[in-house]
């Protein structure tokens, strides 16, 4: 029952209640030490995959055929296909391998496996011999606090230990960027825009504040079917009620719209030939900047200086930030 906002539990709910914790705990710590165990054994399935084709004049070939058999073998019992398999068995090896101090704590149930990978996706560019310092420092904060408070600290943390500046590796991975295409079924096809990480949150963010009033605009007109539509240029209310396409849809027209013509002219509330409210959105994002990053622009005695966060995305670098 509810009693000034507080829940009340009688004696017997307690006792219930005191007994799922410990069936939920024990359960968790079965799991921990199974996936532990099971790390090891696909590990060893790698390893035997490189001693069958050790020696043979197709080392590489050999490799894989030995490598898609035993994947096969383990893959039949289990239910899983062999190509899964294989990238099982190809993740277990670079975890035993990079992250013993990893997989021995979520042994332990001290760390649940989001945190297992929140650590390997945040170090995946640190070069071996920073992973051991890496991984302690990030297995202390890991263990105090749930994976989606770390894992944007794992992120700045592993940019901060990289051997290489944040600056000089943005720099680098920004002379990738680029638009490439790929085929779909029935008729479809995917874009992708690399790019700096602030661009494509600021244009996440303007498609959906450009949704957002093409949806606000269909609601309204949806209330006002049957009214005179007016002596200016907008869609007539009639016409707007019918539009029944998803957030997801309209986004994905909207910017079908601008890369085709410059503007969106699918939008709703254009009452000329001027731009509309959809054409006046500017996108905003939220960067937070480290005190080091703004007391010290040239960065430590190494030239390194503190990376930012784009809140809801990836660190950045502190000249971006900056900007």
């Amino acid at each position: 029952m509810l009693s000034n906002g507080v829940i009340e539990f009688s004696e017997a709910q307690t006792a219930e209640l005191t007994s799922i914790v410990a069936a939920v705990q024990q359960a968790d710590a079965a799991l921990a030490a199974a996936e532990a165990a099971r790390i090891p054994a696909l590990a060893r399935a790698g390893e035997l995959a490189r001693e069958l084709a050790a020696g043979k004049p197709s080392r590489v070939r050999e490799h894989d055929m030995a490598l898609r058999s035993i994947a096969a073998t383990i893959g039949v019992p289990a239910r899983v296909s062999d190509r899964s398999m294989q990238r099982q068995i190809g993740d277990a090896e670079r975890l035993a391998e990079r992250y013993p101090g990893t997989l021995e704590a979520r042994a332990q149930g001290e760390i649940t496996r989001q945190h297992v990978y929140a650590i390997q996706d945040a170090a995946a560019d640190l070069p071996d011999e920073v992973i051991p310092a890496f991984e302690a420092e990030a297995l202390e904060r890991c263990r105090r606090d749930t994976v989606g408070r770390v894992k944007a600290e794992l992120e700045i943390l592993a940019q901060r230990m990289h051997p290489r500046s944040f600056v000089e590796r943005h720099a680098s991975a920004r002379e990738r960027r680029d638009i490439t295409t790929r085929a779909l079924p029935d008729g479809m096809s995917s874009l992708l825009l690399v790019a700096p990480t602030p661009v494509i949150a600021g244009i996440d963010d303007r498609m959906n504040q450009m949704a957002t009033v093409v949806i606000d605009v269909r609601n309204a007109a949806k209330a006002a079917v049957g009214s005179p539509a007016g002596d200016d240029d907008r869609i007539p209310a009639d016409i707007l009620a019918t539009d029944i396409r998803t957030r997801a849809q309209i986004r994905a027209d909207i910017a079908a719209d601008i890369l085709l013509t410059g503007s969106p002219f699918a939008d709703p509330t254009v009452t000329g030939d001027g731009p509309g409210t959809l054409g006046a959105i500017r996108a905003k994002i939220q960067v937070v900047v480290p005190a080091l990053s703004l007391l010290k622009p040239d960065g430590d005695e190494n030239g390194h200086a503190e990376p930012a966060d784009l809140v809801g995305y990836s660190p950045i670098d502190a000249e971006t930030a900056r900007a």
